[in-house]
């Protein structure tokens, strides 16, 4: 009958070790796969926040009245916009000015013109990436109604 209840005893101690070592693994795994899922927008949170890799700021974050001041005595900057499309989209996309100069602390804007070339409407989303990555701090995208 000793022999009995010591069997039993490590046979609960094994099942109680093998449920916590599961739920540890099933815990772990919990955390990769939310983490993994949530990677993209938070990484795309932190580029707009920071300008990190060139991303541009979003309009609500950036304060024009206290950036907006244009430096006297300063190198005049020359500004290049382009645009790419993928081949197998049906529409064109360009930039209606090719450069601008510009003064740094100087607001200036600047225009893309999208056409769709198929009689069924299209629905696009521009992505847009400023270089050297550096200069992001000081650009951010205004989107138009």
């Amino acid at each position: 009958a000793g022999a009995e209840a010591a069997r039993r005893a490590r046979a609960e101690a094994k099942r109680l070790k093998n449920r916590t070592t599961m739920m540890y693994l099933g815990a772990v795994t919990l955390f990769t796969i939310s983490f993994t899922y949530l990677s993209v927008p938070l990484y795309r949170i932190f580029c707009q926040k920071t300008g990190f890799a060139g991303t541009v700021k979003a309009r609500e974050d950036v304060k024009y009245e206290e950036k907006a001041r244009p430096v006297s005595g300063k190198r005049m900057l020359k500004i290049k916009f382009t645009s790419d499309v993928a081949p197998t989209l049906p529409w064109t996309f360009h930039p209606q000015q090719q450069s601008v100069n510009v003064v740094p602390g100087e607001a200036c804007l600047a225009f893309y013109t999208a056409h769709n070339k198929t009689p069924q409407p299209v629905i696009g989303v521009s992505s847009y990436n400023v270089q050297p990555e550096g200069a992001a701090l000081y650009f951010n995208k205004t989107p138009q109604p």
